[in-house]
């Protein structure tokens, strides 16, 4: 069981991903995430997913990967697209809309 509460969040995106994000859910992914985190969490989380297994292109520097984040936060998602990911990711254990935040248990 992952200590750093962050760490419990990357291993339920890592379930519902295990192939990597793909770009038609980022926006809604960062929008689900964006609900419970701090942009600095957010940015913690898709690193660690662009730099581990399953996650995307690792060809990919990590500056352009900050740079898509702070150009997608602003964008916001539809709730059709919300609610893919949502059940994307409650099928991997999330906590769901009902939970205040991702890491409570």
């Amino acid at each position: 069981m992952p200590n750093n509460p962050l760490d419990k969040i990357l291993g339920w995106l890592r379930a519902g991903y295990p192939q990597g994000v793909d770009k038609s859910n980022y926006i809604a992914l960062f929008g689900v995430l964006h609900r419970s985190l701090t942009p600095e969490e957010v940015e913690y989380l898709v690193l660690e997913l662009h730099r581990g297994q399953g996650g995307i292109d690792s060809a990919i520097p990590e500056e352009r990967v900050r740079e898509a984040i702070r150009e997608t936060v602003h964008e916001q998602p539809s709730q059709a697209d919300v609610l893919r990911v949502l059940e994307r990711l409650e099928s991997a254990g999330w906590p769901g809309e009902q939970a205040s935040c991702p890491v409570a248990d």
